[in-house]
C-alpha cells in the first residue's frame, strides 16, 4: 500500500510539472498570435508626410518599460483598435512575466526618431 502511494504522488508530481511546462507554452504562443495580429495592422507604412507618423511601445520588459517601439502610419491603421491591441498585448505580457518569473536586463528602449523615405513611416535615426 506504501508503495502505491509513492507511485501516485510521483504520478501527480510529474503530471502537474508537464501541464506547468504546456501551459507556458500555451501562453507563450498566445502572445505570438497577438503580436503576430498586431505586426499584421502596422505591415503598411506608406504616408504622405511625417505628420502621418507614430510610434506605440511594444511589449512589457519585467524590469519595466517596452521591448520595442513600434512604427506606423496613422493613414493606413484604425488607430483606437491598434492602441487596444497593444495595450492588451503589453497587459497579457506583463502578466505573463509575473506568471512565470520572466527576467531581463534593464536597458532602456529609446522611441524613435520619425521620419518618412520612399513615401513609408521609418526610424531615421537608425539611417545615419
Amino acid at each position: 500500500m506504501h508503495r502505491n502511494t509513492l507511485t501516485l504522488l510521483i504520478i501527480l508530481i510529474l503530471t502537474i510539472f508537464g501541464c506547468e511546462e504546456e501551459n507556458k507554452e500555451d501562453d507563450f504562443d498566445t502572445l505570438a498570435v497577438m503580436g503576430a495580429e498586431i505586426y499584421g495592422l502596422i505591415e503598411d507604412k506608406s504616408c504622405n508626410d511625417v505628420s502621418d507618423c507614430r510610434s506605440i511601445g511594444f511589449g512589457d520588459k519585467p524590469c519595466g518599460g517596452p521591448w520595442s517601439y513600434l512604427i506606423y502610419s496613422i493613414v493606413n491603421v484604425d488607430t483606437v483598435d491598434l492602441l487596444a491591441k497593444v495595450q492588451s498585448y503589453n497587459d497579457y505580457e506583463r502578466e505573463l512575466n509575473l506568471k512565470w518569473g520572466a527576467y531581463s536586463d534593464c536597458s532602456f528602449a529609446v522611441p524613435p526618431v520619425l521620419g518618412v523615405v520612399h513615401n513609408a513611416c521609418t526610424s531615421v535615426d537608425t539611417l545615419q
